[in-house]
């Protein structure tokens, strides 16, 4: 990994707006953690800051240029905005918002806000299993919402989709799949013509996918997600991910994979990513341990094949050096958006203060132009071309996403496995 040095390690703390907003006031920490940074492959970085409380933070742009991050904590989903990413609007909840509602995904399109999120059932309360989560999506701005479930299944958890809308207008969603009867995980995607009315589900990539970001580039779509590498008997790499990338020229069968990360073992994994483009780059966002804690790193590639050294934009090893008493804490769950001037921006969590997660924000505009990194599709996924689930689409055309079913494929991941890593994921950060 190749690491943005800083200055002297100095770290220099300030109280800006921490008191006010977040009310934040710890023995150990009571301001912002300032890191002054030498950045000879980055021309504008604003140091990562801290926006608030809350978790599961995701950015849009309106058209207008303002910047809006939609969040969650325990009472629901809350939006809050701002002009220039320091000064920050009191956050409002979301009037289709419930308690429990958590993992949002946001994007801005025709004056319209779509935010796709994870809805918390309780199904039995007396049950091992009595709990469900399914994927809505929220069409809307300022007080007029329309809410549409995208799934309704007790048969799987549903979780972090992201959403996604092509230069044809085509609208995509993506998320994780987690089987209750012991069948593993996979990601699934839909497809929409008025982001309303939604396809029925079509598995993309098994198994054990989470993560699943979404794009077209240049003449065909791509999908950059996490897989789990490990082994659950061996506890040094029983959380062990990395992320691979795969192609599609229709967004519905994906043929041919690589591995985009080649994570070491002992307690380490690569996770949490998002992707975007620019139209000229692909950019990639994403959680890794590899240098001890959790931070966040970014690399892009000009063509998915060729791909530059990540660079860390969070500075929490420097931080834990520096403490009394070190520990390390968890600081992943980001978004990544191109703004109007091309800029990187990336929203992340972090439980860089105790009992707290907070909300943090950095720009970046990288000059990265050495890719170093060259990777081979050589990794042939089972739902590729000519699959009975495209065929069927190609009669049934579109339905109501109430109204279909998937039929899945026997996977190879055993539920007790697929429940240690979601409770690894879920727990408070």
């Amino acid at each position: 990994m190749e690491t943005l040095p800083v200055s002297a390690t100095k770290f220099l703390y300030t109280q800006r707006k921490t008191d006010q907003l977040m009310k934040l006031r710890t023995p150990a920490i009571t301001s912002l953690l300032i890191i002054t940074l030498t950045l000879p492959h980055v021309s504008a970085l604003s140091e990562p800051v801290m926006v608030g409380e809350g978790k599961f933070p995701s950015l849009a742009q309106d058209n207008r240029g303002e910047y809006w991050l939609v969040f969650s904590n325990e009472s629901g989903l809350y939006l809050m905005h701002s002009s220039n990413l320091l000064d920050w609007s009191v956050p409002k909840k979301l009037p289709f918002s419930k308690p429990n509602d958590f993992d949002p995904y946001m994007r801005y399109y025709d004056g319209r806000f779509f935010i796709a999120f994870v809805r918390h059932k309780i199904t039995s309360p007396h049950s091992l299993f009595g709990f469900d989560y399914d994927v809505y999506l929220a069409v809307g701005s300022d007080e007029k919402w329309s809410l549409i479930q995208i799934n309704n299944s007790n048969f799987s958890l549903d979780w972090y989709p992201y959403i996604y809308r092509d230069p044809s207008g085509k609208f995509w969603m993506v998320y994780s799949k987690d089987f209750k009867d012991g069948n593993g995980s996979i990601l699934v995607v839909r497809f929409s013509r008025d982001g309303v009315n939604w396809s029925r589900e079509y598995p993309a990539i098994p198994p054990n996918a989470l993560f699943g970001s979404l794009f077209y580039f240049k003449d065909r779509y791509w999908m950059i997600y996490s897989m789990y590498t490990g082994n659950y008997s061996i506890p040094e790499i029983m959380n062990l991910h990395d992320l691979y990338i795969t192609y599609s020229f229709d967004g519905v069968n994906w043929e041919k994979a690589a591995k985009l990360t080649d994570t070491p073992p002992h307690y380490n994994f690569t996770l949490y990513l998002d992707a975007e483009t620019d139209g000229e780059y692909i950019w990639v966002a994403y959680t890794s341990t590899v240098e001890g804690n959790e931070e966040i790193y970014l690399m892009k590639s000009p063509d998915g094949i060729r791909w530059s050294k990540p660079i860390r934009l969070t500075r929490n090893i420097e931080y834990i050096n520096s403490m009394t008493e070190p520990r390390n804490f968890k600081c992943d769950q980001k978004d990544l958006l191109i703004n109007s001037n091309r800029d990187v921006v990336i929203a992340y969590q972090s439980a860089i203060y105790p009992e707290k997660t907070t909300l943090w924000v950095v720009s970046l505009k990288p000059e990265i132009n050495q890719f170093d990194k060259k990777i081979e599709f050589n990794i042939t996924l089972s739902y590729g071309n000519g699959s009975e689930f495209f065929k069927q689409e190609k009669n049934e055309g579109y339905q109501n996403p109430e109204q279909t079913s998937i039929g899945i494929l026997p996977l190879i991941c055993g539920f007790i496995a697929t429940l240690a890593i979601v409770s690894r994921k879920r727990r408070n950060i």
